[in-house]
């Protein structure tokens, strides 16, 4: 049985690690809020008989598990009270109850959480901040593997990224001016197109290393390590791919079947 080592995806709002446009782990900017109650646990029915948090978190809980933005007028912290109705927005699909939130970061932080949700990217338009629009096109974009909504992207560097990635073709990259616009946008396509190609396009050394590195350990193909510019890398390359290669076969022989991977090692 054989198995291919799998491509990088883009940071999502689930993988447990802080990446990406995030302000915490799975949480700020694209994804939910951080900070306040979880809603993950039923709350009291009568939050009345409770004091300050305790209270705010028992009517945030009951709003968000019932979908019901009405009770989080009920909820004192105008945080909170923001955050509740963006949660119930973005479960229930429903743009308009974005309109409802005071404040303004949070308003646009909504309606990018709808627009994510369903997939839509005409919903972008109205979040005021540019550079959030952007984000919540490039994620539909991603998502959706969709040119027109990559295409939408006011930011040259983010919207030729977008379409390189979901097209899994550097050569949109080559629309960037600077070194290091373009240099981050083959690193980016080489996450979901490990092609070693693709790294030597890469002009800072470094870069073009650690782009190198990890084609080699998702190819598992410890050979690509001959490539490094900088060649005291070369056993960290290796040990790299070995790593992934033991992790492959581990995994391999749980489902009772062994990789077929093969190893050159550099010379």
């Amino acid at each position: 049985m054989a198995f291919i080592a799998g491509c990088a995806e883009e940071p999502s709002c689930a993988d447990g690690v802080k990446n990406g446009l995030e302000s915490g782990v799975d949480c700020g900017g694209p994804c939910r809020p951080c900070g306040g109650p979880t809603a993950t646990t039923k709350a009291p029915e009568d939050c009345s008989k409770l004091d300050g948090e305790q209270k705010d978190a028992c009517f945030f809980n009951n709003a968000v598990n019932r979908l019901d933005a009405g009770k989080c007028a009920l909820v004192g912290n105008w945080l909170w009270r923001d955050q509740c109705v963006r949660r119930v927005a973005s479960e229930k699909g429903d743009i308009g109850l974005c309109a409802t939130i005071n404040n303004t970061a949070e308003k646009d932080q909504c309606r990018l959480d709808v627009a994510i949700s369903l997939r839509n990217d005409s919903m972008c338009e109205d979040i005021t901040v540019p550079d959030q629009k952007d984000t919540c096109l490039y994620r539909i974009g991603f998502d959706s593997k969709s040119n027109v909504s990559c295409g939408k992207i006011s930011t040259d560097a983010i919207k030729y990224r977008c379409l390189a990635m979901i097209n899994k073709d550097e050569s949109y990259c080559d629309n960037l001016q600077g070194n290091k616009s373009k240099d981050w946008c083959y690193s980016r396509v080489a996450t979901v197109k490990p092609d070693p190609w693709v790294c030597k396009s890469i002009s800072d050394a470094s870069t073009a290393d650690d782009c190198m590195i990890a084609v080699a350990e998702k190819k598992v193909n410890d050979g690509l390590c001959r490539d490094l510019r900088n060649k005291t890398l070369s056993d960290a390359c290796v040990e790299r791919v070995k790593q992934a290669k033991d992790r492959m076969d581990k995994f391999a022989g749980q489902l009772g079947g062994l990789s077929n991977t093969t190893s050159v090692v550099p010379q």
